[in-house]
């Protein structure tokens, strides 16, 4: 008797596990669907929001929408775009390789967070650290601190063999302030999700 019970099991299991794989490709493929939706006809946060959780795959589609946002007037939309293609070049660096001449004019943005990102970027894509070095020293003479004067120092270790009073500062300040914040508020971290290995992410590709 247990072995019958124990065959009718086996049957069971092995009739829901395609069930099961059918409903996770529905789910997968009506979200790829809304997020494309938002690529499309959405507003530019929810453009870049959208891009985001496509991930990669769909670079072909999210790449010129990201491009198009980095020349954006407002600057928070700017730096969201940034941020992305940071995230997603992380990821897969040659899919967005498109991007690479938009992302090297935002070295120059007025915003010194949108130009760090930038090279970020860029450096996620492979663009060797040298070439971004100018951008970095740049933003850390202009007074940048706290987390994008870390981007930028962080950026010429290795490169500047003598770092400049600036650029210790920049790291000692924005390590202090994290410091304080993880006291404060021991189990949230503001630390970008780009920059821990291994960090999972919802995604809406399979």
């Amino acid at each position: 008797m247990r072995v019958r019970w124990g065959f009718v099991l086996c049957m069971l299991l092995g009739a829901t596990a395609p069930a099961a794989d059918d409903s996770a490709d529905k789910f997968w493929a009506q979200q790829n669907k809304e997020a494309l939706r938002d690529l499309e006809r959405g507003k530019p946060a929810q453009q870049i929001k959208a891009a985001s959780r496509l991930g990669a795959k769909f670079a072909a589609q999210t790449a010129p929408v990201l491009i198009r946002h980095l020349g954006a007037n407002e600057g928070p939309i700017r730096l969201a775009a940034a941020e992305v293609l940071w995230e997603v070049g992380a990821d897969e660096p040659g899919a967005f390789a498109s991007a690479q001449p938009a992302l090297r004019t935002a070295l120059d943005d007025a915003d010194a967070a949108v130009a760090m990102n930038a090279a970020g970027a860029l450096a996620a894509m492979g663009v060797a650290e040298g070439e971004l070095a100018a951008a970095r020293r740049r933003v850390l003479a202009a007074g940048a601190r706290d987390y994008v004067g870390f981007l930028a120092a962080r950026g010429l270790a290795g490169i500047d063999q003598r770092p400049g009073c600036c650029r210790i500062c920049s790291i000692t300040s924005w390590t202090r302030s994290r410091r304080r914040r993880v006291t404060i508020q021991p189990t949230t971290s503001s630390w970008p999700r780009r920059h821990w290995p291994g960090w999972w992410r919802p995604r809406t590709v399979r």
